[in-house]
């Protein structure tokens, strides 16, 4: 991870962006793309600290230099900020769960980024104005062609 992604903190890059926790489990949607995304586990940590505002570095400060857990928090990380589900902000951090840093280390290297595009055309679809006169609500014109 790079200098300048590490000390940055960061938000939900909302309107855009939505989530919500399911038993622990992130499921963000990313509006614009139709992409959605599951993080759990150690990931679902991570994604918990950033939108609470802290930074990279402060998240994986437990995380042993050189480890191969420390180079998935950096590529889970990068994943996100690549996604645009999050965007810099000056904001400071919000409340965020006691000894993170700590339970992230704890969760080992489980920093998986699972991306969904199945249901992306259905997200995006315009049911108002992606119709076709003749063949009436709720067609979409796309489809069929």
């Amino acid at each position: 991870m790079d200098q300048a992604k590490g000390v940055a903190s960061y938000a939900m890059a909302a309107p855009h962006v939505t989530a919500e926790e399911f038993d622990g489990e992130f499921v963000v949607l990313n509006l614009e793309t139709g992409r959605y995304f599951s993080f759990s586990g150690a990931a679902g940590l991570v994604w918990q600290g950033l939108v609470a505002g802290l930074s990279p570095d402060t998240l994986g400060a437990s995380l042993p230099k050189g480890s191969p857990a420390r180079a998935a928090f950096a590529a889970f990380v990068t994943n996100v900020i690549d996604a645009e589900l999050v965007r810099e902000s000056s904001a400071s951090a919000q409340s965020a769960p006691d000894n993170l840093a700590e339970r992230i280390a704890a969760a080992g290297d489980d920093f998986i980024f699972e991306v969904f595009d199945d249901l992306a055309a259905l997200l995006l679809a315009d049911p108002i104005h992606d119709v076709e006169r003749e063949a009436g609500w709720p067609r979409n014109a796309s489809v069929g062609r």
